[in-house]
């Protein structure tokens, strides 16, 4: 119980640090960190994006969808159900979206993508250790999810998001590659 504590105090001040990161700075801290992700093979040979539509304390995916639609790669965004599940679905630019009880846009009437279709996952989170576990909002969305998913996962990360001073749960699923912004 101590470690979730501390887990939860860390989720809440590394979310102080994000949601006061703005302005200039930050722009241009997630202009330099996206080139680290398109640029890879992981990104370069996925056909499948699955990302969330960023909240605005979060890395901004938008250029990252708009990107990987320039690329002709399909685009898929997690819609998550009452029984803390979420199945991810195709979006394109003429979607139409609804705000979700958690406050984030959700598609509508699109098409539903299995697990297997989806070659690479960016994976949201708060606080990441370096060996790629994250803390994320503490619902275990992602880690349900990534329990037997078998594509790649990455995060893009701000340097000061990284803190090895807490210890992951067995619940807790590793993000494969970390893509980590310059402090």
């Amino acid at each position: 119980m101590e470690s979730q504590k501390y887990k939860e105090k860390l989720r809440h001040q590394t979310l102080k640090l994000l949601k006061n990161f703005t302005g200039d700075i930050r722009i241009q801290a997630e202009k330099n960190l996206y080139p680290k992700l398109t640029a890879s093979s992981n990104w370069r040979q996925a056909n499948c994006i699955a990302l969330t539509i960023s909240l605005p304390f979060e890395i901004n995916t938008k250029p990252l969808i708009q990107q990987a639609w320039q690329e002709q790669k399909q685009v898929v965004v997690p819609i998550t159900k009452n029984d803390s599940q979420m199945d991810f679905f195709q979006i394109t630019p003429q979607i139409s979206w609804k705000i979700s009880s958690f406050g984030v846009k959700e598609p509508i009437n699109t098409k539903l993508i299995t697990k297997e279709e989806i070659d690479l996952i960016l994976v949201p989170g708060i606080v990441y250790n370096k060996s790629g576990y994250r803390i994320g909002f503490g619902k275990g969305f992602y880690d349900r999810y990534l329990a037997d998913f078998s594509g790649l996962t990455a995060s893009l990360v701000f340097a000061w998001q990284i803190n090895n001073t807490w210890q992951p749960t067995n619940f807790d699923q590793k993000v494969q590659k970390l893509y980590i912004g310059e402090k």
